[in-house]
């Protein structure tokens, strides 16, 4: 019996563990996909989903553990819960990863913007005040405006005046919007003064470099 059983979770387990990466793996993918010079957000869009099964799995952990009272339903609510804890693992650690390739991502951006915020500072040392526009940079500081390298992603939003005050008082910022799918507004920004609060701007902030992530 308990032979016939341990057969049994290894195969339902072993089954579940494929199924998940299957279908979790996708959401790397898409992260990969999205921060690619060529790459969109529609398929983080279609990444959404993955959440579906995800809360199925977790639904059925307590379901399952009423049945495991009963005698006859025991053996398959054992299998139940156990192939749910595979399913999470696998799919959170999925996630983990496709967070992990975006985040990489905007480490190596922000590494790469470093050539346009020396340009506006040049600029600002030069004439006192910071450009009006990003345009004003060409060609004596830059030789055309930089896009971000990031396909989902491709273009900076510069922010100078009134508006840049919004952010921490700064004179001027850098900010490019970074949603992940769904109703999402995550943005990444750049503050010349370095003051960037845990929260603000609709979400928690995470340093990257001399940036700041927005996760809405």
């Amino acid at each position: 019996m308990r032979q016939s059983l341990t057969k049994q979770i290894i195969l339902w387990c072993g089954l579940t563990l494929l199924v998940s990466l299957m279908l979790n793996s996708f959401d790397i993918y898409a992260n990969y996909q999205a921060v690619s010079p060529n790459g969109s957000n529609e398929l983080l869009w279609s990444a959404m989903f993955l959440v579906i099964p995800l809360l199925v799995a977790v639904l059925l952990v307590p379901v399952s553990l009423v049945g495991t009272i009963f005698k006859r339903s025991r053996r398959v609510s054992i299998l139940v819960i156990l192939s749910c804890l595979v399913y999470f693992a696998t799919a959170i650690a999925c996630f983990r990863i496709g967070g992990k390739v975006r985040m990489s991502a905007f480490h190596k951006l922000a590494e790469r913007s470093e050539l346009l915020i020396q340009a506006i500072k040049k600029y600002e040392l030069k004439y006192s005040n910071p450009p009006s526009s990003l345009e004003n940079l060409v060609p004596e500081f830059l030789p055309n405006i930089p896009h971000t390298g990031i396909g989902a992603y491709p273009a900076y939003e510069y922010k100078v005046g009134d508006e840049a005050q919004n952010f921490a008082n700064n004179l001027w910022c850098l900010l490019i919007q970074t949603p992940s799918g769904g109703i999402n507004w995550d943005i990444f920004i750049y503050f010349p003064n370095q003051e960037y609060p845990k929260r603000g701007y609709g979400g928690v902030l995470e340093r990257v470099g001399d940036w700041a992530y927005v996760y809405e």
